[in-house]
């Protein structure tokens, strides 16, 4: 079974904002998923954690970041959410990815926007 990584946007001005981009997230994690895939979705995995554990910042960005980099090295296809250009740490995997000649994927707002209403999310 193959593996795949969602890269996308988390951080954002508001806690609706980052909310969004975690429903975004899991949406095409929920589309890899249907298609066959593996799916590790950071977004998924450690933003519950990070708002029930983490409130005084013991683990900061560059420790999210590393162990979101463990994950990607392991994947085999990594997926970008429409909209990652917007975010530092999708930039830094995509160039991660690409120079480890990782298969790459993207999804469009529309891809995303079409889960979402078949989820009535």
């Amino acid at each position: 079974m193959k593996k795949a990584y969602i890269a996308g946007r988390y951080t954002a001005d508001t806690p609706e904002e980052v909310e969004e981009n975690v429903k975004r997230a899991e949406a095409v994690a929920w589309l890899y998923y249907l298609k066959g895939y593996a799916v590790f979705c950071p977004h998924a995995q450690t933003h519950r954690i990070h708002l029930r554990y983490n409130g005084d910042g013991i683990f900061e960005y560059d420790d999210w970041l590393q162990t979101d980099i463990a994950w990607l090295k392991e994947c085999d296809v990594i997926v970008f959410v429409a909209g990652w250009e917007q975010s530092k740490g999708a930039r830094m995997e995509h160039v991660m990815a690409k120079a480890l000649g990782k298969e790459i994927h993207y999804i469009t707002e529309e891809e995303i926007r079409a889960v979402m209403k078949d989820a009535n999310r």
